[in-house]
């Protein structure tokens, strides 16, 4: 079998090639050698983001900006005893790392993350952290690890049990520029400082967050799904009031969800704000701010609600019942 000169052909010819290579084929190219490192490095234009996820095993996916499932993706074993859950069962075409001595370390993944972070001149977009099966992993050096390599990721997700010495250190050090999703489970207290501005934010099982922690909070959008709820009906009317008042000038989309909340209480005490309740027969349509964000797609169809006014420039939001899941409110700001 013959084989194709590439290397030998002039620069603008090769980097045309690249050009045209998919990303396996690309990241299978860069390991060549050093100069198809090299060429594959200069021919990246920044056309690469990266994916990782820290869980029973890690992963790192590779994919293109213009087309994410154009996309390599490799898996790290992390236990000598292999786990029924391993993508190597169910996904042939991942890169699997078997087991190796440095498990747990995390040190091959971070050879593997500067490889490809250097060589494709690519960010990394989204970071998944699990503390439900890597309980080893010590917390606070890999959030400092990801600091150290770029400044912001656009969207990180924590899930697991987290010390509140441990949530308070990530609340205050870890820059993230959209959606954070915290699914946690935590001995936080009220009253830290910290301050959040993003936007969009889920917090699932979040019974550690209450009052004092939203009113630090900016956010576009926000689902709370909070199974103790440490929000009481008082505390509701007072972030209404808030908003009135100028508290988080960005808000599109708030979602509050519980089973322990006492929404019928709040909605005969929605009158001690000033508003107007508009008919149940009223049907209005808002438009989601995302896309993807949760359970609401591309909006919500809406019956009646408590319309409110913000005081400095005379926006108007809505505070209503969700239409389909009773223990929800949606704080929805019009355009």
């Amino acid at each position: 079998m013959s084989t194709f000169p590439l290397l030998s052909l002039p620069s603008l010819v090769i980097w045309n090639v690249i050009d045209n290579l998919n990303t396996e084929e690309t990241l299978d190219l860069s390991m060549c050698s050093r100069k198809s490192r090299f060429l594959v490095r200069a021919c990246s234009k920044n056309r690469y983001e990266l994916k990782i996820e820290i869980c029973y095993e890690n992963k790192l996916v590779l994919y293109s900006k213009q087309n994410p499932a154009d996309k390599v993706t490799f898996a790290f074993e992390n236990y000598s005893v292999r786990c029924d859950y391993l993508s190597v069962a169910f996904e042939p075409h991942v890169r699997y790392i078997p087991y190796h001595r440095q498990s747990g370390t995390f040190s091959l993944e971070k050879e593997f993350i500067e490889y490809l972070m250097g060589t494709f001149r690519c960010v990394i977009d989204e970071i998944e952290l699990s503390r439900l099966y890597n309980l080893p992993i010590y917390f606070r050096d890999i959030i400092d690890y990801f600091s150290s390599l770029q400044p912001s990721v656009r969207e990180f997700y924590l899930e697991g049990r987290v010390k509140e010495d441990d949530l308070n250190y990530f609340l205050n050090t870890s820059t993230i520029s959209e959606a954070l999703q915290l699914e946690i489970v935590t001995d936080h207290k009220p009253g830290t400082d910290f301050y959040i501005d993003l936007y969009s934010i889920h917090l699932w099982g979040g019974g550690w967050v209450n009052l004092d922690h939203f009113l630090k909070m900016n956010f576009t959008a926000c689902f709370y799904d909070a199974d103790t709820s440490l929000i009481t009906p008082t505390d509701w009317l007072f972030l209404m009031n808030s908003w009135i008042n100028g508290w988080n000038r960005r808000m599109n989309m708030f979602q509050f969800q519980s089973h322990e909340f006492d929404f019928e209480l709040t909605e005969t005490m929605l009158e001690q704000v000033p508003g107007q309740r508009i008919d149940q027969n009223v049907v209005r349509f808002f438009e989601s701010p995302c896309v993807n964000f949760i359970e609401i797609e591309e909006g919500l169809e809406i019956y009646g609600g408590y319309d409110i006014r913000r005081a400095e420039d005379g926006v108007v939001a809505t505070v209503v019942r969700h239409p389909i899941c009773p223990v929800r409110f949606v704080f929805l700001v019009w355009n």
